[in-house]
């Protein structure tokens, strides 16, 4: 696909690790992608003789997606 112009995509991840015993340990993350959930419209119909010419229907990226994780170890 030719675009022009930046498309700005910031992702964001972030971990801690807790000590619970001698032995155990737990490690809890945090992701963010598109963080601050910037759209990219996608180009519009091309198709001169649509009635729909000119109409942008969509987004080239993905909307904010968030996970978690835990992970216990012992």
């Amino acid at each position: 696909m030719d675009r022009t112009g930046p498309e700005f995509n910031e992702n964001i991840s972030m971990a801690k690790t807790v000590p619970i015993t001698e032995s155990f340990r737990a490690d809890f993350r945090w992701e963010m992608f598109n963080m601050f959930n910037r759209t990219v419209f996608n180009t519009g119909n091309t198709n001169l003789n649509s009635t729909a010419f000119g109409v942008v229907n969509g987004q080239v990226n993905n909307p904010r997606q968030m996970q978690v994780a835990l992970k216990v170890y012992w």
